[in-house]
């Protein structure tokens, strides 16, 4: 593995603080391989910011970094220590949970189901 490589697992996403989209996917594979091995729920959800573009082209960028920011943190604040967090790519994020209890997914759906308060 050249040092590219290595630096794209070792760092984290620069603006979120949370596990770029490799880091992510090994994260991922394990968590899954220990469901099917140990038979244990997992749940995955993914979502985006609708409409981001449009704050990039109203606010600037930097209120579009301070947007990406604060839903990473309050998606962090709302998660137990087990699940993993990662942004995807520019306004996705994924989750993943592993051991989920069925109703913990539609406690977190509701959460973004409703607009958040972003504070500039």
């Amino acid at each position: 593995m050249n040092c590219q490589a290595l630096n794209i697992i070792a760092h984290p996403d620069a603006l979120t603080g949370l596990h770029n989209r490799r880091q992510f996917t090994q994260l991922a594979e394990q968590e899954i391989q220990s469901a099917q091995k140990f038979a244990h729920p997992i749940c995955l959800l993914m979502f985006d910011i609708d409409e981001f573009k449009k704050i990039n082209d109203c606010y600037g960028h930097d209120i579009g970094d301070l947007v990406l920011q604060q839903i990473a943190e309050t998606s962090s604040n709302i998660l137990r220590a087990n699940d993993v967090l990662a942004r995807f790519g520019g306004e996705e994020f994924i989750m993943l949970l592993p051991r989920a209890i069925w109703n913990k997914p539609s406690k977190l759906l509701n959460v973004y189901a409703k607009p958040l308060q972003i504070v500039i």
